[in-house]
């Protein structure tokens, strides 16, 4: 009996953290959905809300990414597990015609400014959101 209840009261626990997990990470795409601009490294990241991106350079190439927000320490960093500390979650890219991926720390997203620092590089990079012009309905 007491093992049934264990297992019961774990599942709901894990079901709990699952929810609020997926509701927080619905929160973040929602955010992240736009066109974000960093002056001092001449990118642009565009983020749809399919899940798709595409980080563009000031020279003129661009990678395609589909991107997943986790706070899984393996999504970043095959060697490591677990859950990350402070309540930290990533912004996990992969590139869609070869696979390779990367991985940023969210240091802070807004409906403004978006910080990231590359896992496991140091720095951070500062995007702000690109404004849409809207057309006024006459």
């Amino acid at each position: 009996m007491n093992f049934r209840l264990n297992s019961l009261i774990l599942l709901l626990v894990v079901l709990l953290f699952n929810t609020k997990l997926s509701a927080q990470y619905l929160k973040e795409k929602k955010l992240i959905t736009g066109t974000w601009i960093s002056e001092k490294a001449k990118q642009k990241f565009v983020f749809r809300p399919n899940g798709t991106c595409t980080l563009y350079f000031s020279e003129g190439g661009l990678i395609e990414w589909k991107y997943t927000f986790t706070n899984q320490l393996k999504d970043c960093d095959s060697s490591r597990s677990g859950i990350a500390e402070d309540s930290s979650y990533y912004l996990h890219l992969k590139e869609i015609k070869i696979g390779y991926t990367d991985c940023y720390i969210v240091n802070s997203l807004d409906s403004k400014e978006l910080s990231l620092s590359p896992f496991g590089r140091g720095g951070a990079i500062l995007f702000l959101k690109q404004r849409q012009k809207r057309m006024n309905k006459l």
